[in-house]
């Protein structure tokens, strides 16, 4: 199964700080209005503080933006400051990538606002991002 085909209909519904992989995915040469996975990528590994967050904003270096479910604080300003958009949404991957290619606001449905952890109470992740 291709790639393009074997990833379609999956969500963005995942805490950054839960992330092991990052799919990397770019316009569909063929279909237009259409994606494929051009690759996937680890995500550094946890613990390692605000050194976890550079590591990633160099992996994501190339792409024009990151799509997650959520965000907490540390990653999302060490994203920021290295010039990664970090755009916060649930839904439909693809929904998602038609939106920021065609430079549009993601749609009022998928939106959505990290507002905070639970300071260890809900957070499952050990990568010291909510600090």
């Amino acid at each position: 199964m291709s790639p393009s085909l074997r990833w379609r209909g999956a969500l963005v519904n995942q805490h950054l700080g839960e992330a092991e992989r990052v799919l990397i995915y770019e316009p569909h040469p063929t279909e237009a209005g259409r994606f494929q996975l051009k690759e996937i990528r680890r995500a550094p590994e946890a613990g390692s503080g605000e050194e976890r967050w550079k590591i990633l904003a160099d992996t994501l270096a190339d792409c024009r933006a990151f799509l997650v479910a959520a965000a907490g604080r540390m990653p999302l300003g060490v994203l920021t400051a290295a010039g990664i958009k970090v755009i916060e949404m649930e839904g439909l991957i693809e929904e998602g990538l038609s939106a920021v290619y065609a430079n549009r606001p993601i749609p009022a449905p998928l939106q959505r606002r990290f507002s905070g952890c639970g300071a260890g109470v809900s957070c499952k992740g050990t990568g010291t991002g909510c600090g």
